[in-house]
């Protein structure tokens, strides 16, 4: 295997790709250098990334993260459509969790946060809050697989279709640390480290999906719901974030989820609540609990903000199957 470099864009996102680099693995063939250098390029220059790190912050999106059990055998690809095809739900095991997380999260802290969700964590480590430390499951990687327009205008409504004036380039990384990314593709895998590449970067415009895996053959499709367009007053939205606003009624129990949302929280909490009229202890207790429940979006992508409703009826809404 070649030992030079290709040449990348001055900022350098793009790790360990060596040139002509070719997987021997199937489900890693689409993970070729070319495509993780036009993926590297287009996080770096793409002008539909309209903002920086600092604005993201201060703004959340939505994330759909479905739990399917897979064998070894199954690719990126079908890891995708079973995302969106809901045909035959008997063949398999889903759990859903919907999260709120502001879009200068990092990969790293997303995975974490999923493990956490999904109670992946080992029980001989501890959770931390800092979304910059703590663990993830062994084995933990993303992938994502796009098509880039070069060239030509597209047509509105119409199916993209490579043309002499219109091509559709491939784009494809494989985002972890570098251990856990050469044992799943090989070793000289290009890469992007979990560290540095954000939620805001890859998560553009609904229906944009990352698939993530680890060793105990876990496989999440993670699919964006949404994007909050600006910031809540006093940033309170992102400010209480990460948070599980949406989950399947069979694996997820009341008391449970509200663990999870105390863990993501740690020591922080709203410390504004409106109540009418009198109530319980334990009725404060499940209204404070309950602000951290509130999805932004259905699953329609449709704003709930405002929507007359309670809580339970967005949540039953955000946790039907996803439809663009």
């Amino acid at each position: 295997m070649p030992s030079h470099s290709v040449s990348y864009p001055a900022s350098l996102m793009l790790k360990e790709a060596t040139e002509n680099f070719q997987t021997t693995h199937e489900n890693y063939a689409a993970f070729t250098t070319t495509a993780a250098n036009n993926l590297n390029t287009f996080i770096e220059t793409d002008v539909r990334i309209r903002i920086d790190a600092t604005t993201a912050h201060k703004r959340c999106w939505q994330l759909r993260c479905m739990s399917i059990e897979a064998g070894d055998n199954q690719n990126h690809n079908d890891a995708k459509k079973k995302e969106y095809h809901h045909d035959h739900e008997e063949e398999r095991e889903e759990r859903l969790r919907v999260l709120i997380v502001n879009g200068a999260t990092t990969i790293f802290a997303l995975t974490k946060f999923i493990a956490e969700a999904f109670g992946w964590r080992s029980a001989a480590k501890a959770y931390d809050p800092q979304p910059s430390k703590g663990t993830v499951p062994p084995g933990s990687h993303w992938t994502v697989e796009r098509k880039v327009q070069v060239g030509g205008e597209e047509e509105e409504g119409e199916e993209e279709v490579a043309t002499e004036e219109t091509e559709m380039a491939t784009m494809a990384g494989i985002i972890g640390a570098q251990k856990s990314v050469h044992k799943a593709a090989g070793r000289g895998a290009p890469f992007f480290h979990e560290k540095k590449i954000k939620v805001f970067q890859l998560f553009h415009n609904r229906g944009d999906v990352l698939v993530y895996r680890c060793d105990d053959n876990h496989l999440v499709t993670v699919i964006l719901d949404g994007v909050e367009r600006t910031p809540s007053y006093g940033n309170r939205n992102a400010r209480f974030t990460p948070k599980c606003v949406g989950a399947d009624t069979i694996s997820l129990s009341k008391n449970a989820w509200t663990h999870l949302n105390n863990q993501f929280l740690g020591n922080r909490r709203d410390s504004t609540l409106l109540v009418l009229g009198p109530c319980t202890q334990r009725e404060l207790e499940d209204a404070a609990a309950n602000r951290y429940k509130i999805p932004l979006f259905d699953n329609r992508g449709n704003v709930l903000e405002g929507v007359p409703g309670s809580i339970a009826e967005m949540q039953r809404l955000v946790a039907l199957p996803f439809l663009d």
